[in-house]
């Protein structure tokens, strides 16, 4: 469940796939790192990861966990950009929306409070807000993509 890394595969047809190599993660400060459930969106040529990080390899659950934003020109080298301000320390699992407005939201599975779904807003991919619980319901992280939704939520 830790030591992961992220690895990278390509298909031309989304049914035959072609594993490549792993994602070069320009973010490693502990000695043991966990990377695992990317979301990646491109904005303007520049590709976003929003990536759970632990800080270490352990045989439990019991250990903090971020969300951290990385940028990329290639899908292939990720550079470092921040660790997001989210409710706590144990967060998990982003997933990623550009909003109608212009805006961007990032739903994400807050693991202190029961596996709750919670979510941040962006103007920039760069300085997010934390906006608390988005629903009052427990389970996995949270995946959204391909349709509409109403920015006043």
């Amino acid at each position: 469940m830790h030591g992961t890394r992220i690895g990278i595969a390509e298909s031309a047809d989304g049914a035959v796939w072609t594993y490549k190599d792993t994602a070069n993660i320009n973010y490693r400060p502990d000695s043991g790192y966990t990377f695992w459930a990317p979301d990646i969106t491109e904005y303007k040529g520049i590709y976003h990861m929003f990536l759970t990080y632990v800080p270490g390899i352990f045989n439990n659950w019991n250990h903090p966990r971020d969300i951290i934003h990385l940028s990329s020109k290639n899908l292939a080298d990720w550079k470092y950009e921040s660790t997001l301000p989210l409710a706590n320390h144990k967060v998990i699992d982003a997933s990623i929306f550009h909003l109608p407005d212009g805006n961007w939201r990032l739903w994400y599975n807050n693991e202190k409070d029961g596996k709750s779904i919670y979510y941040a807003d962006s103007r920039d991919l760069y300085n997010w807000v934390d906006k608390g619980k988005a629903i009052d319901a427990h389970g996995e992280g949270p995946k959204f993509s391909g349709f509409k939704i109403s920015t006043g939520w």
